[in-house]
């Protein structure tokens, strides 16, 4: 079951809003989100190439500038962060480290081609 710092209650599903930069110091394959969903103790979402499943033993932070949970051990353990993306995330963390990085004029552009990305995935 799922753990949130002060609570042991069981998550009800729910979803996360908008594109995320995120990071783990165990898992350097991470980077963007989208589509984010809860579902009790399985966090899961797209990052522009395929659909990332994971769960959870925890929920360490959660709000509108930063979501921070635990992920099983069995599966490699690790803290997640996710932070709300904007461009100067985008051209700081993300832009170098994609295949197609590009500049951007302004957010709107940047999470309509993020998004895009879905498209082409499947």
């Amino acid at each position: 079951m799922l753990k949130q710092s002060d609570s042991s209650q069981k998550m009800e599903k729910k979803s996360l809003d908008g594109v995320y930069y995120v990071f783990s110091s165990k898992d350097n394959t991470v980077l963007l989100a989208f589509d984010v969903e809860i579902n009790d103790d399985v966090i899961r979402w797209f990052d522009t190439i395929k659909e990332r499943v994971m769960r959870a033993t925890s929920i360490m932070e959660e709000n509108i500038n930063k979501f921070v949970f635990q992920r099983a051990e069995e599966e490699g353990g690790g803290i997640y962060i996710f932070m709300p993306l904007n461009l100067e995330i985008y051209r700081e963390k993300v832009k170098d480290r994609l295949l197609s990085g590009r500049e951007f004029e302004d957010e709107e552009q940047m999470f309509a081609a993020i998004k895009k990305t879905k498209e082409s995935a499947w």
